[in-house]
């Protein structure tokens, strides 16, 4: 017999978000190790700066798993909308008042944390939130989710290895020129995955 899915998702969200921290903590320092010259402080601080992302992300996928299940994807769209234009506003209100770099790179942080919140809002309307801690069910799902995770991994390497290779050989001009048309494919994607879904 199945658990109800907002005790499942309290469950789940607990996970994913002790997980999510464990990846911060462990890529925190991979920047100091990647980049040690002191001309790149400046990536060193952005990388830093942007993991909190990390953290929202979690949050948003697994209650839009939600959305999914229930087929209401309008409101992913909803969140991904918002966030995309809170991003979209801030980038243009920090270029035009001349910003830091950093303060851009927190921008960044700043619309996953409108995506994560719009996500819990609408979701409150579909089912509890709350959140539970449940070890056993815990090393169960992650288990059994190990080798989706590997896949998910192995694809983000392949996807931004390049981008890595990049950052090693070249200087940040280039990768930011080059992440800025990476960024057309990227944000053209989400698409294909809500007719897909």
């Amino acid at each position: 017999e199945f658990a109800p899915a907002h005790e499942l998702l309290a469950k789940a969200l607990v996970l994913r978000l002790a997980l999510s921290l464990a990846v911060i903590g462990l890529a925190a320092p991979l920047p100091f190790l990647l980049y040690p010259d002191a001309d790149r402080e400046q990536l060193r601080f952005a990388i830093l700066i942007a993991l909190p992302a990390v953290a929202f992300h979690a949050i948003a996928t697994t209650i839009g798993a939600l959305f999914q299940a229930r087929l209401k994807l309008d409101r992913v769209a909803v969140a991904e909308v918002a966030s995309q234009l809170t991003l979209v506003s801030l980038v243009i209100a920090l270029v035009a008042t001349e910003r830091s770099f950093y303060a851009i790179v927190a921008a960044t942080v700043v619309g996953a944390a409108v995506n994560a919140a719009v996500i819990l809002l609408l979701a409150r309307g579909l089912v509890p939130l709350s959140l539970r801690v449940d070890v056993p069910y815990w090393r169960r799902l992650f288990l059994d989710s190990l080798p989706l995770g590997l896949a998910l991994v192995i694809n983000v390497i392949y996807f931004r290895i390049d981008a890595l290779l990049l950052s090693v050989l070249k200087e940040s001009e280039d990768v930011g020129l080059y992440g800025i048309a990476w960024r057309f494919l990227e944000t053209a994607t989400p698409f294909a995955y809500f007719f897909v879904a």
